[in-house]
């Protein structure tokens, strides 16, 4: 089973900002651990969190259980946006498959990642996606 490969450290910069900073490094590996093929997301990316609407939140709040797989997301359709894709994720569905195994990593049952995943895959604002890569 892939897996998180390091503690997931977030700095909220205030109150007036919408987003979450990398205070450090974090490591996803695809496929199993020990499978080399790792996505590291670098210290000072920002993130939304899981974009979910404000009547879900009960279910998992934006910084929940899938906070982790949504910085992930996040960090790969950025990537999609440069001339430089990550390598496990070189379209917009290869992203929204990791997102869905890493949801799976992060501890939600099968049929919740599916949801989450089916929700991105239908109503994702296309590449942009309410990224912002480090600033």
């Amino acid at each position: 089973m892939s897996a998180y490969t390091g503690e997931l450290v977030l700095r909220h910069p205030g109150a007036d900002c919408p987003f979450w900073r990398l205070a450090s490094s974090f490591a996803y590996e695809v496929g199993h651990l020990g499978s080399g093929r790792v996505i590291e997301v670098p210290i000072g990316f920002e993130t939304d969190g899981a974009t979910i609407p404000r009547l879900l939140w009960i279910v998992d709040p934006p910084i929940g259980r899938a906070v982790r797989a949504a910085l992930i997301h996040d960090f790969l359709v950025g990537q999609l946006q440069t001339d430089e894709p990550h390598p496990e994720a070189l379209t917009r569905a290869a992203a929204d498959a990791v997102f869905h195994e890493a949801l799976i990593a992060a501890g939600l049952s099968r049929s919740l990642a599916w949801l989450m995943w089916a929700a991105v895959r239908v109503f994702g604002r296309g590449a942009g996606h309410d990224i912002h890569p480090r600033r």
